[in-house]
């Protein structure tokens, strides 16, 4: 198994591997891996041909293996993922499973020689059976990351070497708030962390009392989470965010202002990329911080425009029967999440 460092490191050099299998608990670790290769792999915008996304639970191993045979259009390389892969842990779950014979064969058979034009990435939360003759091979010929919670010391060092990424340094005291009061999400521990740098504006030490001013423990829940679960069609997780963010006493009306200003982003934002203004350039012109254009870009994705708009219009009459009194405010919330899902 490689190191997290590395493998990106390695990645963002172009010593791109034909196959990852990333393993394990925890989706922080993997998602960087994952958009490390995106936006090497996919930087020439042939993703709408050259990207590729199953679902493993749902789709034959055969039929991931053939899409990843597919000879590549305006770029160098495809990128085929499949999350939820069951061909790993020999549990004999799934289509084509590792414990058959068959996909046994079948996954021996591509990784004793992948294709060259194809990044094949395998996404996981169970362990993989590391006696298996498929996980030796892809070991031998690709990169294995099995993600583990981080905890204590290693925890600790993970979010120093962040911040210190961004030329902030943090006190002791500090330290020790964000590890005893985290809750293991490491993902939303991050998005916690931007919001400190931004808080901190050119300040470089990080203190007590800036953590306790910003950061959210221990229910840490964003706008991005939300948009990301209503983009991605995954309504039973965009409901789960909303009613967190319900409980954590944000507002109703706070909160649809938030979709609609995240859904304005992704809309300008995919339009100048259309036009073909760079992330730095559409901050500009867009008069918002980077990260915000960065999870704008990110989320435009799963969009088409006119769903872009739909999307707003649905909201601004939600605004409209809040204020007028014509309903619940959470129950108009959740209504028009299920419309915005379906």
């Amino acid at each position: 198994m490689q190191d997290f460092r590395k493998i990106l490191a390695d990645i963002r050099r172009g010593r791109i591997a034909p196959v990852y299998l990333l393993a394990g608990e925890g989706a922080y670790f993997k998602e960087q891996v994952l958009y490390c290769l995106e936006e090497k792999l996919l930087e020439n915008g042939a993703d709408d041909v050259n990207y590729e996304v199953f679902d493993g639970e749902a789709v034959l191993l055969s039929t991931v293996l053939e899409s990843a045979w597919l000879v590549p259009m305006f770029g160098a390389k495809r990128l085929v993922v499949v999350k939820n892969a069951p061909w790993f842990d020999g549990k004999g779950t799934g289509k084509e499973t590792a414990g058959s014979k068959e996909a046994d064969e079948l996954l021996l058979s591509y990784l004793q020689e992948p294709s060259p034009t194809t990044c094949l990435v395998f996404l996981t939360a169970s362990n993989p059976d590391k006696r298996k003759k498929v996980y030796k091979e892809l070991a031998a010929k690709g990169v294995v990351w099995e993600s583990r919670p981080l905890a204590g010391t290693a925890l600790k060092d993970f979010v120093k070497d962040w911040l210190a990424g961004r030329g902030k340094n943090i006190s002791p005291a500090a330290l020790e708030h964000i590890v005893t009061r985290d809750q293991g999400d490491l993902g939303l521990l991050v998005q916690e962390l931007e919001k400190l740098v931004l808080y901190l504006g050119d300040k470089g030490e990080v203190g007590p009392e800036d953590v306790e001013a910003i950061m959210s423990f221990p229910e840490q829940y964003s706008i991005f989470a939300l948009t990301d679960a209503v983009g991605a069609k995954e309504s039973a997780a965009a409901l789960w965010h909303l009613r967190a963010m319900l409980r954590t006493g944000e507002q109703p009306l706070m909160i649809l202002g938030m979709l609609a200003r995240q859904f304005r982003l992704i809309l300008y934002g995919q339009a100048l990329a259309e036009e073909g203004y760079s992330q730095e350039n559409i901050a500009r012109q867009m008069q918002v911080h980077p990260y915000a254009v960065k999870k704008a870009l990110a989320q435009s994705r799963y969009y088409r425009r006119q769903e872009l708009i739909e999307a707003l219009a649905k909201l601004l009459d939600v605004d409209v029967a809040i204020k007028r009194g014509q309903g619940e405010p959470a129950n108009l919330l959740e209504q028009v999440i299920l419309e915005l899902c379906s």
